[in-house]
């Protein structure tokens, strides 16, 4: 009985996750990466385009006196706006190199967005492993970063550092041999993303 709600249970999580599609999970989602100056170039955006974008952003300071839900409502909200922005937005070409330049980003988290699973042919049981690991691996507190020291910060830097490695490789082992290489040719050219508030660009 435990094992049969165990399993309902994973398989409610998958759902979903998968159901959220672009702008799920990510690390600021298409606003995050269109934001940055050299993902802009990298696109060769106008600035017409840059300022549909900024527009879309607005004034976050509003969410200072939102609860966690509340927050995380309104930015699901903002993330689907943008995807739909992409699509109205930039041309074909420079949505195909927005679409790789965000897996690079989010690497093997990538693999919990609805559209990256059907082009890779997920099957249910490799999507309910994902989420399992999703979920044994996502932190269920956030620190409070204001009073912390520089040693706290940076021992939480660390652990959270070898955690996403962890899980990183936990969710490509779910891959089969050529699903891992459609994976890597969805990737596109290598890009070297910019350090940020102490950040390290990704790999």
């Amino acid at each position: 009985m435990k094992q049969l709600l165990f399993v309902l249970m994973v398989t409610g999580f998958a759902s979903t996750v998968f159901a959220q599609g672009p702008g799920g999970r990510g690390n600021g989602g298409v606003l995050g990466l269109v934001s940055m100056e050299e993902v802009q170039k990298e696109l060769s955006m106008t600035e017409a385009q840059v300022e549909k974008f900024t527009s879309l952003r607005g004034d976050r300071s509003s969410q200072q006196n939102l609860s966690r839900e509340e927050r995380q409502k309104q930015n699901a909200e903002l993330a689907k706006k943008a995807d739909e922005a992409v699509k109205t937005v930039l041309d074909e070409k420079q949505q195909q190199r927005l679409s790789e330049l965000r897996i690079q980003r989010d690497g093997a988290n990538s693999l919990t967005r609805a559209e990256v699973a059907e082009k890779l042919g997920l099957d249910d049981a490799q999507k309910e492993q994902i989420a399992r690991i999703e979920a044994d691996n996502t932190p269920t507190e956030r620190p409070n970063f204001q009073n912390a020291t520089p040693e706290e910060r940076e021992k939480f830097m660390t652990a959270a550092r070898e955690r996403r490695e962890k899980t990183n490789t936990a969710l490509l082992a779910v891959l089969k041999p050529e699903q891992k290489e459609a994976f890597e040719k969805m990737q596109g050219a290598r890009f070297t993303f910019p350090q940020r508030q102490g950040r390290r660009p990704a790999q």
